[in-house]
């Protein structure tokens, strides 16, 4: 099952996914975007989190200091990468992401 992985973006054009993925180092970088390209190619989500409401954490232990992404699920083959973190800052994070998760779905509603 090939599943369809998106950005969202706010509606001042700031992709915050993006915006997060510029800031890692360049070995980093690479390694999240192959798991992404691995996810969107095999449906392998490897280490995940359900944080409820369809919004999830996928983990990186051993990468640059727990490495985290979160995204969401729309429908069954969508999905919605949020934003990007690691450990420490793993609690506003996951706020940042149910903001930016809500915000997706409403917007989508007003469509």
């Amino acid at each position: 099952m090939d599943i369809k992985v998106i950005a969202y973006t706010t509606d001042a054009g700031v992709c915050p996914y993006q915006e997060w993925l510029k800031r890692l180092d360049g070995s980093v970088r690479f390694r999240v975007q192959a798991r992404i390209m691995k996810l969107k190619d095999t449906s392998n989500f490897g280490i995940t989190r359900d944080l409820s409401h369809n919004l999830f954490e996928l983990k990186f232990k051993k990468l640059g200091g727990g490495i985290r992404v979160y995204y969401g699920f729309d429908h069954v083959k969508l999905v919605v990468l949020l934003s990007g973190g690691n450990k420490n800052s793993q609690q506003a994070d996951i706020k940042k992401a149910r903001e930016y998760w809500n915000d997706y779905l409403v917007s989508k509603m007003e469509i």
